[in-house]
């Protein structure tokens, strides 16, 4: 009857575990680390093929963010190629330094952190 039909539909789906989320399932494709101006960033292999020009920058991916610069992309992609070879890391504090030796960075820091973060985002260069 009606009482073993609403005491059916009250049971969990066979392997649910509702005590014990799939944690990683739902929450992996989010940073678990803030990201400083000192954290230390090296290139990828994605990032070193975009350099060799094995595969280009994903232009459409550029167009669709806001405010960012090809031309300063590729600097900080040419700092990323000069420091692997030296096998020592970047960081968004030592970039916007060398990009402000040449002058004034419009935007300022913040601006070279948001290309830092796009080149971060489409796995250019990574986070140690």
């Amino acid at each position: 009857g009606w009482a073993n039909e609403t005491v059916g539909a009250a049971r969990p789906p066979a392997g649910a575990d509702y005590a014990r989320p799939a944690w990683w399932r739902a929450f992996g494709r989010f940073a678990t680390t803030e990201l400083d101006a000192a954290s230390p960033l090296r290139l990828t292999p994605l990032g070193e093929a975009l350099i060799a020009g094995r595969v280009p920058m994903t232009l459409h991916a550029a167009e669709t963010w806001r405010h960012l610069d090809p031309e300063m992309l590729q600097r900080i992609m040419a700092g990323f190629a000069r420091t692997a070879g030296k096998g020592e890391p970047l960081s968004i504090e030592r970039i916007a330094g060398v990009l402000e030796r040449s002058g004034p960075v419009p935007g300022g820091r913040a601006r070279v952190a948001r290309h830092v973060l796009f080149l971060l985002k489409y796995r250019f260069v990574r986070a140690e």
